[in-house]
């Protein structure tokens, strides 16, 4: 399947927004809109204004067939993938029920710049972008799923997946649904349209002048009485979809009802959960059983997902319904926990046994734990078992997928996620993708195209990469030919970093020589630059000596050091500076973003040295005056709040090894009452009747932590927890930058990397403010998304207040410093 999901991938072209080509009716005047309007029979609300006119026609343009292809040109499969999330539980009615307010942020979140105007014309924009997603579905739907059922068809046998693969990516990209033909109803004339929406209920039916028309109310209709967008597919699509998966034979004739019997036992989206198709009340009493909501508590639909995204795989029934009670007492018994096999009778006894005793982290987070039920079937029917065999619960259907994904869990299965890192990278030639597939099939290390033409010496890896490529073009030829021809651009996903080059600027320091050490360590860096005026070549032939992967080379300021170190850098991290010298880090940190800007703009800069509050504006004035300013990719480091406020935490509740698992949130900034522990938010609650001068004493102690070890120390800084902390964040951004996804970790940002957030942020602390440290969501170009602040005390709320005042002091001397550098 990654073979498909690589051919269909590399025919892409990348689109640079949802809507960039400049419709036909930009330039109409408000009379020429009215004309439209009324020529297509749509009531025009009388306080409409042109702009509004402009949105009710921008709303109601496209017909069916130019609305699919459009979609299929104008969204990339990423921006497709993150607008399923956003309109996983949105139905056609859903935004009447929506005020203004939410309205607005639901269009802001969706790329539209100051959504503004009435209430109808901001539920007319939401309904637009909702028609475009689902236009989008109906090309997406079949190529999506298909590449997730699949995903890991290649673990069970690297050899026969690597060709098998590439023939299998053929058919299934071989045809994108085609609009004319692929519905139930296409081939229908506009007498058999008209009735069968009249029998629905779909009043506007009447007044429908053209097959198009009505072609298009139909579509509306399934959009707001389904999300099962095959529904609405012909019985020969749905036969090719089925056919495509494996799960229907070509001779196969079954009727309208068997073949939707099928579909909804199988099909799925690829971001699709357990509790997707969960009714409201389903959502609440799973929360209510868990004890993570009262029975009473309102909530809507979304706040109920959001909870259960959050707390699913922390709900020991969730975790071990993959495992039998005989299953959990043959582990019990071998690693001597269950001396008498029958001394836990049971299945919660046995549940709350092995939940507190079993260590695999992540056989506990196993992606397969929250799929559903469809897919659970995809993925065993994939793996030989037949569909009577299928067992026809959940916990079966976990228990028999547990079996097969420890089994593929071998080296097999890290030949697959090293090939998926292969196809998904970047834009290169096939030839080159294919030589570095060869080196992971041969073992090889080397990686350099000119091997293709040598490697028939690789004997058994060379001939199925053969065989693999050959496939693979021949698919690629196909499913080129099958896009040319369905009138749609498919894009290129975000590509994903394999090899990433970290830089340390003031590597020699007491901040920057820990901080390279841990760096070093990290497996995902491949390449380690260390830059200082002194001593960095000697610190990069001290590490170099580690036996961890990562090349480290170390430069000085003569003969163009600074550039370069930072040449090719894909994360820069600055612990440079002096302890407790504003003004003169000010300075340091000034010139070093002005290297940073002419040779790695686009690298993610993460700024340690202090006072942080002015000297990430300082960093992002420097970029905005070379005009490479990107909020998204820089980060002020205030990772050792949070390590101080957790750490304190475990010797308040008397158990220091809890440090490591206590989470608390720290918002606000990176200096002494600008540092804001949310304590209330603290994943391990403080103990009962812990609050007053205690309390108090504890935030003190975290926002003045550096205090103390100056104190200890008598001179300097802390240097060492702090190359801790910025190791610790700066391995959570290497991570996302290689494409893991839900990685949230609070930092210092611009607010505007995320416009949305930013905006939702201020309003929750009622201010405006540039920057502002608080949980962010990273991704591979940095900032992913901005949250909030949630749930809080008062006393919380004044710190929050008392906060800010300073927080804006230090930030505008940071905007300054460039035009007058003094702090």
């Amino acid at each position: 399947m990654f073979f498909g999901y690589f051919v269909l991938l590399a025919s892409l072209v990348h689109a640079s927004s949802w809507f960039s080509a400049e419709p036909e009716y930009a330039k109409w005047s408000d009379v020429e809109l009215r004309t439209w309007l009324q020529d297509h029979n749509i009531k025009i609300p009388s306080s409409f204004d042109k702009p509004h006119l402009y949105g009710l026609v921008d709303a109601n343009w496209h017909s069916p067939l130019v609305a699919y292809a459009e979609a299929g040109r104008q969204w990339s499969l990423d921006q497709f993938n993150r607008a399923q999330r956003a309109f996983e539980h949105i139905k056609d009615d859903t935004f009447d029920q929506w005020d203004e307010s939410r309205l607005r942020v639901f269009l802001l979140e969706q790329g539209v710049v100051s959504p503004s105007g009435p209430r109808e014309q901001l539920v007319l924009l939401a309904r637009n972008k909702y028609r475009a997603y689902t236009d989008a579905a109906i090309l997406y739907s079949s190529l999506a799923s298909a590449s997730a059922s699949s995903a890991y068809a290649g673990a069970a046998d690297a050899a026969h997946s690597a060709s098998q693969c590439a023939s299998q990516a053929t058919h299934e990209v071989a045809r994108a649904f085609d609009a004319s033909k692929d519905y139930f109803y296409s081939t229908w004339d506009e007498s058999q349209l008209r009735n069968w929406l009249e029998e629905h209920g779909v009043v506007e039916a009447k007044s429908a002048s053209t097959k198009d028309e009505l072609t298009r109310l139909a579509n509306g209709y399934y959009r707001k009485v389904t999300s099962a967008v095959w529904e609405s597919w012909s019985d020969s699509y749905i036969r090719e979809w089925l056919t495509a998966h494996n799960l229907l034979k070509p001779t196969d004739t079954l009727s309208r009802s068997s073949l939707l019997g099928k579909m909804k036992k199988y099909h799925y989206n690829r971001v699709d959960s357990v509790w997707n198709t969960w009714s409201h009340s389903e959502l609440k009493a799973w929360l209510v059983d868990h004890g993570l909501l009262k029975s009473d508590a309102e909530k809507n639909r979304d706040e109920l997902v959001k909870m259960l995204e959050e707390h699913y795989l922390s709900a020991a029934d969730s975790i071990w319904a993959a495992w039998t009670d005989s299953d959990i007492r043959e582990w019990l018994s071998e690693h001597g926990y269950l001396e008498n096999g029958n001394s836990v009778k049971s299945r919660e006894d046995l549940v709350n046994l092995i939940n507190s005793k079993y260590s695999d982290a992540s056989a506990k987070a196993s992606a397969y734990l929250v799929w559903p039920d469809a897919r659970l079937r995809v993925y065993l029917r994939e793996r030989g078992i037949g569909e009577d065999a299928l067992p026809t619960t959940r916990p079966g259907l976990l228990q028999e997928t547990r079996i097969r994904w420890v089994q593929t869990s071998t080296w097999t299965e890290n030949i697959y996620t090293r090939l998926k890192e292969i196809v998904n990278s970047s834009v290169e030639a096939a030839e080159e993708k294919i030589a570095r597939i060869l080196e992971v099939l041969s073992g090889r290390s080397r990686y350099a195209s000119d091997e293709v033409d040598d490697a028939r010496e690789w004997g058994w890896g060379s001939h199925k990469a053969d065989h693999a490529r050959e496939k693979a073009q021949e698919a690629g030829q196909r499913a080129s030919e099958s896009i040319a021809t369905s009138g749609c651009r498919v894009l290129h996903p975000l590509p994903v970093v394999n090899m990433v080059k970290a830089v340390v600027l003031g590597a020699a320091g007491g901040i920057g020589q820990p901080l390279s050490l841990l760096l070093k360590l990290n497996p995902d860096v491949t390449e380690l630059g260390l830059f200082d005026i002194v001593n960095a070549p000697g610190v990069a032939a001290d590490l170099s000596h580690i036996a961890t992967p990562a090349k480290v080379e170390g430069f000085l300021n003569p003969d163009d050091g600074l550039q370069k170190v930072l040449t090719g850098a894909d994360i820069v991290v600055i612990p440079a500076g002096i302890p407790r010298k504003p003004g003169t880090n000010a300075g340091i940190v000034r010139d070093l973003a002005t290297g940073i800007a002419t040779t790695a703009p686009k690298a993610l800069v993460l700024v340690i040295s202090n006072p942080v509050n002015s000297t990430v504006p300082i960093v992002a004035e420097v970029f905005k005056k070379h005009g490479v300013f990107d909020p998204k990719r820089i980060f002020g480091v205030t990772t050792l709040d949070v390590v101080r406020a957790s750490t304190f935490t475990s010797e308040i509740l008397g158990d220091r090894s809890l440090a490591t698992s206590i989470t608390v949130p720290v918002v606000g900034g990176h200096s002494g009452v600008t540092i804001v522990p949310l304590l209330s938010q603290s994943s391990h609650p403080l103990p009962p009747g812990f609050g007053g001068s205690d309390l108090e004493a504890l935030v003190k102690r975290i926002q003045f932590g550096g205090d103390e070890v100056v104190k200890a120390k008598g001179t300097g800084s802390a240097t060492l927890s702090m190359a801790y902390a910025g190791a610790e964040f700066a391995n959570k951004v290497i991570l996302a930058l290689k494409g893991k996804k839900g990685i949230v970790a609070p930092t210092f940002v611009n607010l505007a990397a995320d416009k949305a957030g930013g905006e939702a942020l201020k309003k929750e602390i009622g201010t405006d403010i540039e920057y502002f440290s608080a949980p962010v969501e990273l991704g591979p170009n940095g900032v992913e998304k901005i949250g909030g602040i949630g749930k809080i005390t008062g006393a919380e709320k004044a710190l929050i207040a008392a906060a800010l005042p300073d927080l804006k002091v230090n930030i505008e001397k940071g905007v300054s410093f460039i035009e007058a550098p003094k702090l």
